[in-house]
This record gives structure tokens, sequence and C-alpha cells, in this order.
């Protein structure tokens, strides 16, 4: 009798402590961390090639295609692509060129094509021209110059998912025989391009493309490539969007020296292209998907020009450009600035500012500048905070945000409960049940040894 007793207290002690152990495994946590998955824009490759002609032997030469095309390069492989960068091709190299990169490309790549140099349009078609192009007849230019239409037909073939033919040429026509030139004088023919792409030329047809806006403009890119590269970088943008502020901001540039240049857009395009597509973010799975925070908006230094700009670009008063050029000697519209303040001077003589009629709400065109100087400061030291901040998150390991502080004992004391109290029941319901069966135990031998 005395064994079995021992057992039963054995079995009830050793339910106790498995009860205590499952009460001290903590319950799962909700997943703290979140999964963020940034979406492919698309699953081919980004290939590019990038061609800028200056250095003409029978024609006039050029003085800034070749930059254009070192600027244009430099974004495009920033943005993810391969190029294949050429300066001063003859007309073989053209073709090797074309052909190499046409051989690159597969089945899903996107495609984008620059070309700076002259260009001419003939009977059939818009011809780029080489460097070694020297040709008395339209006939010539056909065999000696590339065919704008052979360049869109290769790509097609190659099957790209899209493709950007970019062509920095509608300047004079520098062909010439016999004092007459060879096709029209400038510009190029309108083109239909193949499906799934676009062409956009510097001008319209007719038109001249401006390597400078004066000849006091330090800008090494001509306007169109300068305005062009200087929104490749904005993230979310789309193609169709870039290309329209691109036709708007050229044109507004060329009016400013009283020219008339507005870049030509054909799209056949299908789908969205960006140089740098929105980020597509998944926070967890549908059952435990968390509330992602809302990321911290800090403007870049592209755009708090921009808005400053945005506002002074209709202002009259010489003194408020002369501000922008101030903080921004060399900014994206220096070069505007700069033909907009010297046609203020002219107009009042004095070249001090003049009195103009108030803003609603304020004192005046200085005031307004002032506010809007100020306003962009205030950006600038909300987007250094703002990166300190991001700093200091970066320094933690992992960049995980700091740990919330422990929980004080008294509130360890208030918080039992739940599984762990449940359980503890558990065990003291498994003891008392023992011990019950122990005294029906020794009250059952008390009365055998009674009789």
């Amino acid at each position: 009798m005395t064994a079995l007793l021992l057992r039963l207290i054995a079995l009830a002690l050793a339910c106790a402590a498995l009860a205590h152990a499952h009460a001290a495994v903590p319950a799962p946590a909700p997943a703290a961390g979140r999964s963020l998955a940034v979406s492919p824009a698309n699953p081919g490759k980004r290939i590019a090639l990038v061609i800028g002609n200056d250095a003409y032997r029978k024609v006039s030469k050029l003085e800034k295609a070749g930059n254009d095309a070192t600027a244009m390069a430099r974004e495009l492989k920033a943005a993810g692509f391969e190029v294949l960068l050429h300066r001063d091709l003859d007309y073989r190299g053209m073709v090797k060129a074309v052909e190499t990169l046409a051989n690159s490309i597969t089945g899903g790549d996107q495609v984008v094509v620059f070309f700076a140099g002259h260009g001419v349009q003939i009977k059939t078609g818009s011809y780029l021209l080489p460097v070694d192009i020297e040709a008395n007849s339209e006939s010539e230019v056909e065999k000696t110059a590339y065919g704008l239409n052979d360049l869109t037909d290769k790509l097609s073939e190659a099957r790209a998912s899209f493709a950007l033919v970019l062509v920095d040429a509608c300047r004079d026509n520098p062909l010439k025989s016999k004092g007459r030139s060879i096709g029209a004088t400038r510009g190029l023919s309108a083109i239909e391009p193949p499906k799934g792409q676009m062409v956009v030329y510097s001008a319209s047809k007719g038109q001249q493309a401006l390597d400078r806006l004066s000849d006091g403009d330090p800008h090494p890119n001509g306007v169109f490539t300068r305005e062009f590269v200087s929104r490749m970088k904005r993230p979310g943008m789309r193609i169709e969007d870039l290309v329209r502020d691109v036709q708007e901001s050229v044109e507004t540039l060329a009016r400013t020296v009283s020219h008339d240049q507005r870049p030509a857009i054909y799209n056949e395009a299908r789908g969205n292209f960006y140089f740098f597509a929105p980020a597509t973010v998944n926070v967890g799975t549908p059952s435990t998907a968390v509330v992602a925070p809302r990321p911290v908006r800090v403007q870049s230094a592209d755009e708090i020009e921009q808005e400053l700009w945005n506002g002074i670009k209709d202002n009259r008063n010489a003194g408020v450009f002369e501000e922008y050029l101030r903080h921004y000697p060399q900014g994206r519209y220096a070069g505007l600035a700069r033909v907009t303040l010297a046609r203020l001077k002219t107009e009042d003589p004095s070249a001090t500012p003049r009195p103009v009629p108030p803003a609603a709400g304020e004192s005046g065109a200085r005031e307004s500048a002032r506010q809007a100087w100020e306003a962009a400061n205030q950006k600038a030291l909300e987007t250094a905070a703002a990166l300190k901040q991001l700093d200091g998150n970066a320094a933690r390991p992992g960049g995980a945000e700091p740990p919330p502080p422990a929980a004080p004992d008294d509130a360890l004391a208030v918080g039992v409960g739940g599984p762990e109290l449940a359980v503890s029941l558990v065990g003291i319901a498994m003891i008392i049940g023992v011990l019950y069966l122990l005294v029906r135990l020794l009250r059952g031998k008390g009365r055998n040894q009674a009789r």
C-alpha cells in the first residue's frame, strides 16, 4: 500500500511540473517585421544604343552632339540599361552598331536608341548621317546614310517589348549640291513607328533644333537633351508624361529667343514604361497583413528647385530672377532665367525692381520671392532632418526600429492571466484529484482492517 501511495504522489508531482512548464512557454507573437517585396517593372533586360556624331568630315561640324550622347548614356546606365556608346561613327560603324544592338535583343527586352548629329529628310524618308557622308544626290544619301525606317524595322524584328528612339538631329540640312540643299531644308519627316515603339524628334517638321539659347549659353548640352535628361531621374514618371513635359519645356525655352522648336512625338507603344518605376510594396500576407507606416516624404533638390521656379516663372520683377540665379547659378532653368532677366532689364533700363501690383495677402513681388525662398529653405531643413532620422535608423542593427521599453514588474503582476492561469488551474485540479483518490484508498483500507 505504501508503494502505491508513493507512486500516486510522484504522478501528481509530475503532472504539476508538466502544467507549469506548459504555462512557461510563450504564445506565438504576431509577426513584428514587414515583408517588403518590390515587383520588377519588366522581366526582360534593358539595353541602349547611344550615338553622338560631331566630327563630320565633308559637311558642317557640330559641337554638342558628343556631349549629348555622353549625358544620355550616363543617365541610361543609372536607370539600369546596358549602354553601347559610340562617338563619331562612319557609315560602316553605324551599320555595325545597329546590328550589334539587334543581335543583343531578346523577346521582352526594353530598348532605347539615342542619336545626336545631322539628319536629313528626302522623298524616301528620314536619314541619320554618319561622319563620312558625302552626297551629291538623294540616291547617294539612300546608300551612304542610315535610314530611320530601317532602324525601327530592325527593332521590330528583334521583338523588343518596348523601344524608344530619340533623334536629336533636326538641324539645318548640311547637304548641298550646286548651291541647293538635297532634300528638305531642315527637319525630319513624320514617321509611323511599328507597334510597341515610340519615336521622339527634338523638333517638329520644318523646325531647327537649337544647340544653345544664345552665344552666351554655357550649358554643355543642346536644348532638347538637357531638358530630357533632367527629367529622366524622376521615379514613377511614365514615358508619355515625361516626353510631354519635355515638349512643353523645350517650346517655352525656344520662345524666349524668338525661335520655334517643339519636339515631335510618334507613339505606338503599349503598356507603361518608366526609367525609374514606382515600387510595388506587399506588406505581409492576406491573413497576417500588417499595416505599414507611411514613409517619410523627402523632397529632392530637383523638386525643391522645380517648386521654386513654378512660383516665380511668371513674375515680372527682375530682382526675383536675380535671386534665383544667385542660389542656382547652374540650375535647370538658369538659361531661361538669364534670358528673362535680360529682357526685363531691357524693358526697364534702370535694372532695378519695379513696383508691381501686390499679390493677395502680400506686399509685392519682392515679398512673394522672399516667402518662396523661405519656404524652400524650410523644406531643405525638413529634408535634412528626415535624412538624419533615416541615418539614425540605418545605424541600428538591421536598420530595425528600437524595441519597446520593458514593462515594469508591477505591470507584469497585473498582467497575469489568460492561457498561463488556465494551465496552472488544470495542474492544481489534477493534484486535488490525486489526493482525493488517496483519501478514498486509505478509507477503504481502514474498513478492511476493522473487519
